[in-house]
């Protein structure tokens, strides 16, 4: 084993500090996103990341703060998440969201791991090079982008952001696991579904200047035989929250006759702003 710089003792040294203590040796709290295969560990954004990476796409390259770190901080403060879910289905509306008031502040005064902060920062750091770089730290829970549940737009992203307020954004996309509309969202998929964990990817921030969202499965038809996308100039948080009327298209990508792929819907929204990258954030 080796650590994240080389093959040096005090490499394997700090690799080790970062792993969790109280549960399996194995999972580590950081991967870069090509090592990001398991979604169990990276959630369903950053393991889908990681299979566009290796087909040669054109993403950037970043780093995985991986389910164990969420789950060590669970442990640290005493939060069983498996007995709260089955609790927080039974509760009424006022008591539920006492109750996920407190796991959330309970989350927010964790401290982090020895050693965490330091090896985030080193390995942030040399993806950045010497250019100054904002990121985005966008959630990647376990039922993000599954084959069953989408997820889409329940968790906290953030983007532009500076180093210093990486890991405040970090315990944000854990903190958001908790929000009401992730318990309905849960509730309304059934009894059996299992709770989310939370994984963070970080990312360097992109000057977009257009930016959406693409499902290989029309949302609305169930056709897996068309791509729905929604798209809007410049970033997309503002699409994904709901602020905003994208522009819309629909793709055939498919048919009997294997003709190329072609437009079969365009809808285009009036625009009269969109969301850039400055200097000092988003």
């Amino acid at each position: 084993v080796t650590g994240p710089t080389g093959s040096s003792g005090d490499g394997l040294c700090r690799l080790l500090a970062l792993w969790p203590v109280s549960s399996s040796m194995a999972d580590p709290f950081i991967l870069s996103l090509r090592e990001s295969r398991h979604s169990s560990l990276v959630g369903g954004k950053a393991a889908g990341l990681s299979k566009l990476l290796d087909a040669g796409i054109a993403v950037p390259d970043g780093l995985c703060v991986t389910t164990a770190l969420y789950h060590h901080c669970l442990d640290q403060a005493r939060v069983d998440a498996a007995s709260l879910w089955s609790k927080l289905r039974l509760l009424s509306e006022e008591p539920r969201a006492q109750e996920q008031a407190r796991i959330q502040q309970l989350i927010a005064q964790q401290p982090w791991p020895p050693g965490f902060q330091a090896e985030l920062e080193m390995r942030l750091a040399t993806l950045a090079g010497d250019a100054p770089t904002l990121w985005a730290v966008r959630s990647s829970a376990t039922n993000e982008d599954a084959a069953g549940m989408s997820a889409a737009g329940l968790y906290r992203t953030t983007l532009g952001v500076p180093l210093a307020a990486v890991l405040r954004s970090i315990r944000d996309c854990w903190i958001s696991v908790w929000d009401e509309r992730v318990c309905q969202y849960l509730f309304r998929s059934g009894a059996d579904v299992p709770y989310p964990a939370m994984a963070v990817v970080i990312q360097p921030m992109l000057h977009a200047q257009v930016a959406g969202v693409a499902y290989s499965i029309h949302p609305v038809t169930g056709r897996t035989s068309q791509v729905s996308i929604n798209a809007v100039p410049g970033l997309a948080c503002s699409l994904v929250s709901g602020e905003v009327t994208p522009d819309q298209y629909v793709v055939e990508v498919r048919d009997e006759d294997h003709r190329p792929f072609r437009v079969r819907r365009r809808v285009l929204a009036r625009k009269q702003k969109k969301l850039t990258v400055t200097s000092v954030g988003v």
